[in-house]
């Protein structure tokens, strides 16, 4: 537990330390005398030997402790075991100052980012093979499973498209990677689309690729016990299973893993949906000779049951798919409260109906919506929020200027202060920004700008996306002309269409 390192710099001197002082030196063995008389040689050692001779001192390791202490607190994120070793191979040991600015200077390792949904991480990649027992839960989430994971036009997220990569080469080993990102492509980086596409041309069993070891060995090469950090495979490995390219994310896509899920319990969710079709049939039979079928009033349907029927907090009844579409809507403008389809009616929908009827994905962005919404009502001292996503903490120490986003989507480091990208040691005002940035962000915010119109009653910022030129305040309901941002009464203001 004890460092050596070189004399002390200090004028004063240390008195030298014989060998058999000395822990880490055997003693020498003892010498047998030939009388029994001994003569005593006294050796006078000079100030100016004393300096020249290189001494051990021992240092107790507190000290490094110490030191490390007073590192941490200009460098939050080192990584204190690599600090402690980089520290001990100096020699001598500099001041704290130089240290840092050593670390600063030429790198430093940093702490391990641990995420925080870790075990959520291992349960997905674990468990997308499993048989679904409760198929009623996962309809509550995807009510129309077979419609929505075969829809391409869903835009899907990079996290979803880099897995996708990553399942398609593990999938077809033996295809060429350029014919499978090129089909991957073709079908809008849906993986299940494409995965079906490949096995009706290249004649394959449907959902054969689930039963592949390839993508099973893949997982378990994943040492995923430390968040983020994953075990090289061996070489032998990699060449055995065709030289995948694409590694598997650490960070999961839950939206993948449950199209894989669905993939693999895909018959058994179809006889499902089949067999409550049918025995929903003969309920609307049942109920149209007893006459109980109930109406919408918006798409006028006049077969519906009461379970096809949603109602407001007032008791206004509408279809499911009804309010669902106007609840996208509503999610589309911003809104994070929900009225009733019914003009006028001080009801609205409550969010267990809203979860339902609404996708997961944007369901997601609805809960970080009225997360923020209520952080910026609460107005809490100490506040810091991402300038990249809605995560937000409270930050007790005023001196750390560095924020660190724990969000495993995000995981950011920026400047309180400038809100910029983390730049110690230098200053805000040190930061270069190149011209380019600044012409281009000046060319985008004018274009958004053209293109924004302002509510001339409520200052509700919008913009058109298609349609006419007569738009609506979604907050206020005025009506205004897109082109010349005057406040009409209707289409009174248009002439021969323009």
């Amino acid at each position: 537990g004890f460092i050596p390192i070189q004399p002390h710099p200090y004028s004063y001197l240390t008195p030298p330390i014989h060998q058999y002082e000395n822990p880490l030196i055997p003693p020498p063995m003892s010498q047998p005398t030939a009388t029994a008389t001994t003569t005593t040689t006294t050796t006078t050692t000079t100030p100016q030997q004393a300096q020249d001779d290189v001494e051990l001192i021992l240092v107790p390791e507190t000290d490094i402790e110490e030191i490390l202490g007073h590192i941490e607190a200009v460098i939050p994120d080192i990584d204190l075991d690599a600090a402690r070793r980089a520290i001990t191979a100096m020699n001598p040991i500099p001041s704290i100052n130089e240290i840092v600015t050593n670390f600063l200077d030429n790198g430093y390792i940093k702490k391990l980012k641990k995420s925080s949904d870790h075990d959520r991480n291992l349960s997905l990649k674990r468990s997308w093979s499993e048989i679904i027992d409760d198929i009623p839960k996962f309809l509550s989430v995807y009510s129309d499973p077979v419609t929505y994971f075969f829809d391409i036009q869903r835009k899907q997220s990079e996290s979803y498209i880099n897995h996708a990569k990553a399942f398609l080469v593990r999938a077809f080993p033996t295809t060429d990677k350029s014919i499978l990102e090129q089909a991957l492509q073709e079908e809008n980086y849906h993986f299940l689309s494409t995965v079906r596409k490949l096995e009706r041309r290249l004649n394959i069993r449907t959902n054969a690729f689930l039963q592949r070891t390839a993508i099973r060995k893949s997982l378990d090469m994943l040492d995923i016990s430390v968040g983020g950090v994953g075990r090289k495979p061996s070489a032998s490995w990699v060449i055995k299973n065709n030289k995948f390219v694409y590694a598997i994310p650490h960070t999961s896509c839950e939206e993948f893993y449950d199209e894989l899920r669905f993939a693999k319990n895909e018959v058994k969710i179809r006889r499902y949906l089949g067999k409550a079709s049918k025995e929903h049939e003969k309920r609307v039979k049942k109920a149209k000779k007893e006459n109980e079928t109930l109406e919408c009033n918006i798409c006028c349907r006049e077969d519906l049951l009461i379970d096809d029927m949603v109602e407001c907090t007032v008791g206004h009844l509408y279809c499911r798919n009804c309010v669902r579409t106007h609840i996208d809507v509503c999610f589309k403008e911003g809104k994070c409260r929900f009225a009733c389809v019914e003009n006028l009616c001080p009801g609205e929908y409550t969010m267990p109906l809203v979860s339902e009827l609404l996708s997961p994905k944007d369901l997601n962005r609805l809960n970080r919506r009225i997360q923020e919404e209520n952080i910026r009502q609460a107005e809490i001292d100490g506040l810091e929020c991402c300038p990249y996503c809605p995560y937000a903490v409270i930050v007790d120490n005023p001196d750390d200027k560095v924020f660190r986003c724990l969000n495993p989507e995000c995981m950011k480091e920026t400047c309180r202060l400038c809100k910029e990208p983390n730049h110690i040691p230098l200053r805000c005002h040190e930061v270069e920004k190149g011209v380019e940035l600044e012409m281009r962000k000046f060319i985008e915010e004018h274009v958004t700008e053209a293109m924004i119109r302002k509510c001339p009653r409520c200052t509700q910022r919008f913009y058109k996306v298609e349609g006419c030129n007569k738009m609506t305040c979604s907050s206020c309901g005025l009506f205004i002309c897109y082109v010349c941002r005057e406040t009409i009464n209707g289409y009174d203001h248009f002439t021969n269409n323009e």
